[in-house]
């Protein structure tokens, strides 16, 4: 009897099990009319990483596109298809606001984005909302920022959109008011009760331009750690190939070096800012694999996963090879243990080569991970063995290459400017066993 008594009792605690395992399982997902769709964890900023809600490091990868694929949905499911089992889990949606249409751009529309956002949880991707705009903006500022107060309140409790990028590439803006107009914005967002993370634009590309801010405050950054003012925030730093190498990217190597001190350049925000930083555009002007400029693009990933710093190659209807990209998915979306690792790009640190110089002076000379610029009557001493590229142009604008060369350095080996040229030296080769 007493056993026949306990059985309700047991019956009543697997019942509860089986209640709270569904609630558990479906405080993730929630039931559309198109099937299960994910919820996606929140996600916020804490110290210099992307964490969830379980204060997990995530590492966001993935693509942009325009946010309808050009009011083809069918492709659009296709392309968050393909990232989803790359093991991507960001897609950045471009759009145009309301009346300030941009070129072929797709105008904002609420519906439509439900429509893209409802994709995106459907293949477990973040959205980045991306207004596609650079610096007009500030001729119709009240129109922006009444977007942003509209984008905020509709999409305060949508946890599928990783965070806001507020404009794309406002280089034009002067940076004090650029700042200034951010800051407006972020208030009029927080006003509403939204606090998703916030995008902001930075200007720099390279170190060196972050460094001559001291010098030019208002021509090379817009941004340092006095000036971060919202907490919940993220950096952006865009990258195409060729403005680091001035048309003397004509080999693998030199390629690799626009990859390399771009992700320098990233790491070093990051630590200046103690915020996080996205690689939030970068790409390939050839889509025919293989190809140096596409190696270029692997040499970016490869760099930021091993920083834990997020990334976003543009554009996804540019068909890319994606077999070539990511020959082999990614396996996981939490930032490894061992993150950051050290700074390994090809083809090699030239920073750690470099041995003794005359002259390193900021606004005067620059130099990277990847290559030194010599002034007139400058050198620079490399240690090897290790092959490095001499690059000179006609002018100081570097927009004719004269000539360049390849040399060996087996032990050490000294390069002195005796030339009128303009010149930079760039890593090319580590020769080392």
């Amino acid at each position: 009897m007493r056993r026949i008594a306990e059985l309700p009792i047991i019956l009543l605690v697997f019942v509860m099990l089986i209640v709270a395992s569904y609630a558990q399982m479906t405080s993730y997902k929630s039931i559309s009319s198109s099937g299960v769709i994910k919820r996606l964890p929140w996600l916020r900023v804490e110290g210099q990483w992307i964490v969830d809600e379980n204060g997990r490091r995530i590492q966001l990868r993935g693509a942009g596109c325009d946010y309808t694929a050009y009011e083809k949905y069918d492709i659009l499911e296709s392309y968050f298809a393909l990232l989803s089992s790359k093991g991507c889990n960001l897609v950045r949606l471009g759009f145009n606001v309301p009346g300030h249409r941009i070129g072929g751009g797709t105008v904002y529309d609420p519906a439509k984005m439900d429509r893209t956002l409802a994709l995106c949880k459907k293949y477990g991707l973040y959205a980045v909302l991306d207004c596609h705009h650079y610096s007009e903006w500030v001729n119709w500022f009240s129109d922006l920022k009444n977007f942003w107060v509209n984008v905020a309140t509709r999409y305060a409790n949508e946890s599928a959109i990783a965070w806001y990028e507020l404009v794309n590439e406002p280089y034009a803006v002067p940076p004090s008011e650029f700042r200034s107009y951010m800051k407006e914005l972020t208030d009029a967002i927080r006003a509403v009760g939204d606090n998703h993370i916030i995008a902001y634009a930075e200007y720099a590309k390279w170190t060196y331009e972050w460094l001559e801010g001291d010098i030019w405050p208002e021509a090379r950054r817009f941004w340092n750690v006095s000036q971060v003012f919202e907490p919940n925030s993220i950096y952006s730093v865009h990258h195409w190939p060729g403005a680091l190498t001035r048309g003397a990217a004509t080999d693998l190597p030199t390629y690799y070096c626009e990859a390399s001190e771009y992700v320098y350049f990233l790491r070093f925000l990051r630590d200046q800012l103690q915020k996080p930083v996205w690689a939030g555009e970068f790409g390939s002007y050839n889509y025919t694999a293989p190809n140096w400029d596409l190696d270029h693009v692997i040499e970016i990933m490869r760099l930021c996963e091993d920083a834990g710093i997020p990334w976003c190659i543009w554009m996804m209807e540019k068909n890319y090879p994606w077999n070539y990209l990511i020959p082999e998915p990614y396996t996981s979306n939490i930032v490894p243990s061992d993150v950051p690792r050290a700074f390994s790009p090809k083809p090699f640190d030239m920073i750690n080569k470099t041995i003794g110089y005359n002259l390193r002076q900021i606004g005067y000379n620059r130099w990277g991970s990847s290559f030194y610029e010599l002034q007139s009557g400058a050198y620079v001493t490399f240690q090897g063995p290790i092959k490095v590229k001499i690059v000179r142009w006609d002018d100081f604008y570097g927009s004719i290459v004269h000539d360049e060369q390849v040399i060996e350095i087996i032990d050490q080996g000294n390069i002195t400017r005796d030339w009128s040229q303009y010149t930079r030296i760039f890593a090319y080769e580590d020769l080392a066993p």
